[in-house]
C-alpha cells in the first residue's frame, strides 16, 4: 500500500508565499534569541524553523498535502453459463453446451484474467455452485430470475456480467427489466442456431419430494409451445396409467410457457411414482418430450414437530398455537427461561431440560433466534438433516457465530439487522412452489416482516422464495431453503412471522 503526497498544481503560488512568510518568520524569531550562534547551527535553525512554520501554515490553510492510499484490487466478473436441456442440442457435431465452454476459455477467460477475477456458474431455474451440476434441473431457462440471484451471488458485488444461454426466458421475470434495475452491467452471448420447431413441451414440474398419506399435493407443471396457437391443451397426472387430476390450459399462445397447477392425493407409503403428461398433437416433431416422471417420498400424515425458541417471542407464541391445533402434527415445544432450563409443552407444560433425543427424532425442527444453541446440539443436527432427512426452519436476527452453523445457513448474513418493516413479495421460484398454495390458490398479499438480517450473499443452492425491496440493494431475500443431503433447511431472515396470524387462511387446521 504506496504512501505519497500529492500538491494541487494550482496551489504552487500559495505555497511559495507561505514559505517566503515562513523563512522571515523564522529569521525574526531568532533574533529575538539571545546569545551567539555559530554559521552553521544559524542554517540548521533556521531551515528547520522554516519547514515548521510551513506545515503549520498549511494545516491551518487546509492546503492539499494529501496522503493518498492506493490498494490495487481486480474487479470481479461473474459468467453465467446456461445448462438447461437445450444447450444439449448439436449442430454440426457440436453442442452448444461445447460451443459456450470454447467461448469462455478461448475468448473470454483469456480477456478477462489480466483484468478481472472471473467466476463461472452454471444456471437454469436458478444459479448453481459448479460443484452442483449434477442437481440441476435442466428443464427451463429462467433469465430473469437468475439475473436477480447474481445481485446476491458472491459477498463483494460483481462489476459486471457475461450471460451465455441459447434459449427464451421460461419464467415469468423481465430479463430486460431485471437487467436495467442492476447496478452492474449485463453482456449477452449467444449460442446456437435458431430452429423452427412446432413442439410442445413439458418443460419442469415441481413438487415437494417428502409428502404425507391423505394430503392433497400440488404440483405446477410449465407448459413450453414453440409452434402455432394451442386450445384446450390438456395436462394430466397419472399413476400406473390411472388419471389422478387432469386440467386445460384454454389458449397455450406461440412462443408462450405456461404454469399450470395440479395436485393428487397419495394413498400408499414409501417411494411413489408418478406421471405428469402434456397433450401430443399430430404435427409436433418430438413427442417424447410431452412427459416427465416424478417420484416422491410419501410418509404416514401425523408427522413429529420440535419448536425451539431461545428468546420468548410472539413468534413461538404464534407457532405454538398452531402446531398445538393441528390434528396431524405431534408438536413439542422448547421455550429456554434460563441456562439449561426450558418451558416445555407436550400435552401438559412444564419445565425441564432440554430432550436431545426428542430433537433428533423428529421431521420438522424450527429454531427461532438459535443464538445460544449449543455447537454440538447444533452438529448433531445437522447429521440428521444429511443422513436421516430432517427438515430444519431458521427464524429470527439473532444467530450463533461458529462456523457450522455458517455453512449450514442458506445465506451470508452480516450485523446488525435492518431497521423497520418489510413488505415480503413472492419471487418467481416462490410464485412456481407449491410452498405457497393453501388449498390450491396463491395466498394473499403477506403481512410486513421486521429488522431481516443484512444479507450479503445468497448460497448458488438456495432458492429464494420471499423478498423485500431496500434501500441498500435491489432486492432483499427474507425466505430460502436449500437441500442438504437428505433433508433440507430453510430459514426466516426476518422477526415478527407472528403477522402471518392476519392471513385469513394463515392458522386455520389443514
Amino acid at each position: 500500500m504506496p504512501f505519497s503526497f500529492h500538491i494541487v498544481p494550482i496551489y504552487i503560488p500559495l505555497y511559495i508565499v507561505l514559505l517566503i512568510a515562513s523563512a522571515a518568520l523564522s529569521i525574526f524569531s531568532y533574533r529575538k534569541l539571545r546569545g551567539d550562534i555559530s554559521k552553521t547551527w544559524l542554517i540548521v535553525f533556521i531551515a528547520l524553523r522554516t519547514l515548521l512554520f510551513f506545515f503549520v501554515f498549511s494545516a491551518l490553510f487546509s492546503l492539499i498535502i494529501e496522503s493518498r492510499f492506493s490498494r490495487s484490487e481486480k474487479p470481479s466478473v461473474l459468467v453465467l453459463l446456461d445448462s438447461s436441456g437445450s444447450m444439449q442440442i448439436e449442430s454440426d457435431g457440436t453442442s452448444r453446451t461445447s460451443e459456450a465452454k470454447r467461448i469462455i476459455t478461448d475468448r473470454l477467460l483469456p480477456f478477462l484474467n489480466n483484468q478481472a477475477t472471473t467466476e463461472v456458474y452454471p444456471f437454469s431455474d436458478k444459479i448453481y455452485s459448479p460443484e452442483d451440476s449434477t442437481e440441476i434441473n435442466r428443464g427451463t431457462t429462467m433469465l430473469g430470475n437468475v439475473l436477480k440471484q447474481s445481485l446476491h451471488l458472491e459477498e463483494k458485488q460483481p462489476s459486471a456480467l457475461f450471460l451465455i444461454s441459447d434459449g427464451r426466458n421460461t419464467g415469468m421475470e423481465d430479463p430486460v427489466e431485471t437487467a436495467e434495475k442492476l447496478p452492474f452491467p449485463v453482456f449477452c452471448i449467444k449460442v446456437g442456431k435458431k430452429e423452427e420447431k412446432n413442439n410442445i413441451t413439458l418443460s419442469s414440474v415441481r413438487v415437494n419430494p417428502i409428502v404425507y398419506k391423505g394430503d392433497t399435493v400440488p404440483i405446477t407443471a410449465l407448459v413450453s409451445n414453440s409452434g402455432p396457437e394451442r386450445k384446450n391443451v390438456t395436462v394430466q397426472i397419472r399413476k400406473k396409467g390411472q388419471i389422478l387430476d387432469t386440467k386445460k390450459i384454454a389458449v397455450l399462445g406461440a412462443g408462450v410457457d405456461s404454469p399450470i397447477q395440479l395436485s393428487f392425493v397419495p394413498q400408499q407409503r414409501g417411494l411413489q411414482n408418478y406421471e405428469v403428461r402434456v397433450q401430443t398433437f399430430k404435427d409436433e416433431s418430438n413427442s417424447e418430450d410431452n412427459k416427465q416422471n416424478i417420484t416422491v417420498k410419501v410418509l404416514e400424515k401425523r408427522k413429529k414437530v420440535v419448536l425451539l425458541t431461545y428468546h420468548l417471542n410472539w413468534d413461538y407464541r404464534f407457532l405454538k398455537d398452531f402446531l398445538l391445533s393441528q390434528n396431524d402434527i405431534e408438536a413439542f415445544c422448547y421455550a429456554r427461561i434460563g441456562k439449561n432450563k426450558y418451558l416445555i409443552k407436550h400435552g401438559n407444560e412444564y419445565k425441564g431440560n432440554l430432550n436431545h433425543k426428542v430433537i433428533l427424532d423428529s421431521d420438522v425442527l424450527i429454531l427461532i433466534n438459535p443464538e445460544k444453541i449449543e455447537q454440538s446440539l447444533f452438529a448433531n443436527i445437522l447429521t440428521a438433516v444429511e443422513k436421516k432427512g430432517l427438515g430444519v426452519l431458521i427464524i429470527g436476527n439473532m444467530l450463533p457465530d461458529f462456523s457450522i452453523f455458517r455453512t449450514a445457513y442458506p445465506f451470508v448474513a452480516s450485523t446488525p439487522p435492518l431497521s423497520g418493516d418489510f413488505i415480503p413479495q413472492l419471487t418467481q421460484t416462490g410464485q412456481n412452489s407449491p410452498l405457497f398454495m393453501i388449498r390450491g390458490i396463491s395466498p394473499p398479499p403477506f403481512p410486513p416482516h421486521s429488522n431481516p438480517l443484512r444479507i450479503k450473499m445468497v448460497k448458488p443452492a438456495t432458492e429464494v422464495y420471499l423478498e423485500t425491496e431496500t434501500k441498500s440493494s435491489y432486492n432483499g431475500p427474507l425466505f430460502g431453503s436449500f437441500t442438504y443431503g437428505k433433508g433440507k433447511i430453510a430459514a426466516f431472515t426476518a422477526e415478527n412471522i407472528w403477522h402471518w396470524k392476519m392471513l385469513p387462511l394463515g392458522t386455520q387446521q389443514s
